[in-house]
């Protein structure tokens, strides 16, 4: 039963990597943000083969050189999803001689009130 549960996230995964990576290579023109969202997919894909990888693991007798391939896929989406995640935050936030500096004057609104 767990193994069909694990194989059933594996395909999720899978399912969302080719979702998302779909859109923003077929209609990239209207994507904004468009190195960011492909970090974000390469994170996704990172973790998508992680998971593969270690569900081979586990179906398998594959060895520990598979395992420990899965784990470096595990920290490489950790990576990208940083890298992804400065991709947006770039352009708000600056450094100077007294500290980093998030611009964030453009912005309004939110969930206060006006009144």
């Amino acid at each position: 039963m767990t193994l069909l549960v694990w194989l059933a996230e594996v395909a999720a995964l899978v399912a969302l990597c080719a979702g998302f990576t779909y859109p923003v290579v077929a209609y990239s023109r209207n994507v904004l943000y468009r190195g960011g969202v492909l970090l974000l997919v390469a994170a996704l894909g990172c973790l998508t083969v992680g998971s593969v990888l270690e569900l081979v693991v586990d179906v398998t007798a594959a060895g520990a050189l598979v395992e420990v391939a899965a784990y470096v896929a595990y920290a490489a989406s950790g990576v990208v999803s940083v890298a992804a995640t400065w991709r947006f935050a770039r352009e708000f936030v600056h450094f100077g001689r007294d500290g980093v500096e998030v611009d964030a004057s453009e912005f309004t609104g939110g969930f206060e009130r006006d009144s």
